[in-house]
């Protein structure tokens, strides 16, 4: 079975007085949760093969701090999509679609509120805006045998887990 990870990348810095959307960074909270988030995943043997981010800075940030935090249980390839910028979830779908067959696990990080109708679409809950907080990470299994056929609807959520409910648990490298 293929594992589809979605993650919204973290908390961004609002007053880091950079020009426009695209360019603004993680703020302290982000850039602690999500390496947080990438060993949490490592430590579940959820080390994807590929990520596709969004190439906005604060995306890029999360991309790499989750990865970075992954070495030494496995290396992801990380490709930056354009169109994963301001995207719909349409432009997730056929994303996916053109990932290799000998992927397994698949990491996408953007943005809400996309991200969120990803989540919801995929797991089959129906078209709904999800409340998805910033670094939370939706681990769905895809029933399709195969990323060329993807289709939303076609996963289940094995779990959703959001950094907040993990701030009294330690996860620690090694």
């Amino acid at each position: 079975m293929r594992v589809l990870l979605l993650v919204r990348h973290g908390k961004s810095d609002w007053g880091s007085g950079v020009d426009g959307d695209f360019n603004r960074p993680l703020a302290e909270r982000g850039r602690r949760d999500a390496p947080m988030m990438g060993r949490l995943l490592a430590k579940a043997g959820l080390i994807p093969d590929l990520i596709l981010s969004s190439p906005a800075v604060r995306a890029a940030e999360t991309t790499r701090l989750m990865a970075e935090a992954m070495e030494g249980k496995g290396s992801p390839r990380v490709d930056y999509v354009d169109d994963f910028y301001g995207c719909s979830v349409s432009e997730y779908v056929a994303g996916i679609r053109r990932v290799d067959a000998g992927v397994g696990v698949l990491m996408l990080v953007g943005h809400n509120p996309t991200m969120g109708e990803a989540v919801s679409e995929f797991a089959s809950a129906g078209r709904m805006s999800l409340d998805f907080p910033t670094c939370a990470v939706a681990c769905l299994d895809v029933m399709a045998g195969d990323w060329a056929v993807f289709t939303a609807g076609g996963c289940s959520l094995r779990f959703l887990v959001v950094p907040k409910l993990l701030k009294h648990c330690v996860v620690r490298e090694g």
